[in-house]
């Protein structure tokens, strides 16, 4: 295991164990692991049933249902940053950060159209460079990135199309992670409630996995 993904599972288990110390009359309603890997950030957000009814009335009330989660055991909150409590753990890897934002890019079609500018004949460079033109074209939104897989190795990953597919490596990444601590842990030792949510979420994006625990 990476020693991020170690991270996450230390920021993880131990929210549950301080959040028990801290707050023994309250109970975990849902715990979500929020990233943005793009800024390498990792946050913890814990909420309860009480906060989370709330806020599912609140959300009702100004018609943002979409905003509500729904699964066998009713609704939920299923936005970490709505949680109460915000932020309980929070890390910034900055191998994560370094990776997104050190990337190759093919040639940018933007320094192609700056060339055809500055070209004194359009015509002749337009035909003289086609080729060039259509790869830039073609190829302007493929990167490469240098990310680490589950076991520390360092890989390249190429990606095509929008920034979301970034927050995908990780996404799918973490999910092994949840998964295997879904076999290793036992609830019953920590404050939540009987029906409970695990929540892994990339922020600004469409991913998201949630987790039904009943106990």
């Amino acid at each position: 295991m990476n020693k991020e993904l170690l991270t996450i599972k230390e920021m993880f288990m131990s929210s549950l164990e301080e959040f028990a110390y801290k707050y023994p009359n309250e109970k975990i309603f849902t715990i979500s692991i929020s990233c943005q890997p793009i800024y390498g950030s990792v946050f913890i957000n814990i909420d309860t049933y009480d906060h989370s009814k709330k806020s599912i009335e609140w959300l009702k009330m100004k018609n943002h249902n979409d905003w509500i989660g729904v699964d066998k055991n009713g609704n939920f909150n299923n936005n970490g940053f709505d949680s109460k409590y915000i932020k309980f753990k929070e890390k910034y890897f900055e191998d994560w950060y370094n990776s997104y934002w050190n990337i190759e890019k093919d040639e940018c079609i933007f320094d192609i159209l700056d060339e055809i500018k500055d070209s004194n004949n359009f015509k002749e460079y337009v035909e003289k460079n086609i080729e060039k033109i259509e790869a830039s074209f073609n190829n302007n939104f493929n990167k490469k990135y240098i990310v680490k897989d589950y076991f520390d190795n360092k890989i390249e990953i190429n990606i095509s199309g929008d920034d979301d597919e970034y927050n995908k490596y990780y996404f799918d990444l973490i999910k092994v992670l949840i998964n295997e601590i879904m076999e290793e842990i036992d609830f019953k030792k920590y404050n939540t409630e009987n029906s409970f949510r695990v929540i892994l979420e990339m922020l600004d994006s469409k991913y998201m996995e949630i987790w039904n625990i009943n106990q």
